[in-house]
């Protein structure tokens, strides 16, 4: 199970929201450049290395070191990203009684009977044969009318099973096919 910093725990308990349940998180780093960056800084350090240790000449030494520096680099640079981008992207700690929203270094208490929750269903027309196919969305909003977030398929289940057994206000399904 995803741990909390002492922070928000201790925002969850002076609200009154109960035990912990999930974080979920948005954005970041995505895994195809992550594995692109990798890749490419252990293919300079090796030939690098290889360039250092085979070559007896003055300049294929020096382009190696060049090399091998150079993926060096990249690596400890890839490392700060990722650790950034993580650190900002913004997240939904989910507890029995509401959910922190961290976001931009704000750290926002909702209540859960606070909160509207709608699930939309869309219909889009996929592929060169335009085959229709419905994805479905979950949607928390403020009772302002303020999207706070909106997730895919893989974290409904989940979120709604929380914000229901919290007490989340649901108007209900909208169905947003193709006209």
């Amino acid at each position: 199970m995803d741990k909390v910093s002492d922070e928000v725990d201790d925002l969850a308990a002076g609200s009154g929201f109960g035990a912990f349940v999930r974080t979920v998180s948005f954005g970041g780093a995505g895994a195809r450049g992550c594995f692109l960056s990798w890749l490419a800084a252990a293919l300079l350090l090796l030939i690098g290395v290889i360039l250092l240790v085979t070559y007896e000449s003055v300049v294929g030494k020096a382009i190696g070191a060049v090399l091998a520096v150079t993926g060096a680099a990249l690596a400890i640079t890839g490392v700060r990203f990722l650790r950034r981008t993580r650190a900002a992207a913004p997240r939904a700690h989910l507890f029995a009684g509401g959910l922190v929203f961290v976001a931009g270094g704000r750290l926002t208490p909702y209540p859960w009977p606070d909160l509207v929750m709608t699930t939309r269903i869309e219909t889009q027309l996929v592929g060169q044969a335009m085959t229709q196919r419905q994805f479905a969305r979950l949607e928390l909003h403020t009772r302002d009318g303020d999207l706070l977030l909106s997730v895919g398929e893989a974290h409904i289940p989940p979120i709604a099973a929380t914000a229901r057994a919290g007490g989340v206000t649901e108007p209900g399904t909208l169905d947003m096919g193709l006209p």
